[in-house]
């Protein structure tokens, strides 16, 4: 997975990047899956990106989508915690599916905290 922000002006498609890559990238473990373009990369207060935040969006949305394959439906929200590094909090619209949930979240290689 890969994040990209446009040049102001531009408004490429991720299908689009995915086919520039091929194009470009000989390697074709390296060519991303998916791209997801947002309006901004996150950054630090000295304008580095702030790569944390990106690996928590990929996370949320690789888990969100096991989750709804399994239909649970979920709210995933992932972030950095003291303890774990990182944590993945996901809140159940059924909590009486908690069991399942840990069971398909138990396939991911992070801490996850189902409510």
């Amino acid at each position: 997975m890969a994040f990209v922000a446009a040049r102001p002006g531009m408004a490429p498609t991720p299908e689009e990047l995915i086919a520039y890559c091929q194009e470009r990238i000989p390697e074709r473990a390296a060519v991303p899956v998916r791209i997801v373009v947002l309006p901004s990369l996150p950054a630090t207060a000295v304008g580095k990106i702030f790569k944390p935040e990106l690996r928590w969006r990929a996370i949320e949305q690789v888990l969100s989508e096991a989750l709804a394959k399994n239909s649970i439906a979920a709210t995933v929200t992932a972030g950095a915690d003291e303890r774990h590094g990182t944590l993945v909090r996901v809140r159940l619209v059924d909590p009486a599916r908690a069991d399942e949930a840990r069971q398909v979240l138990g396939a991911f290689a992070v801490a996850c905290e189902v409510v």
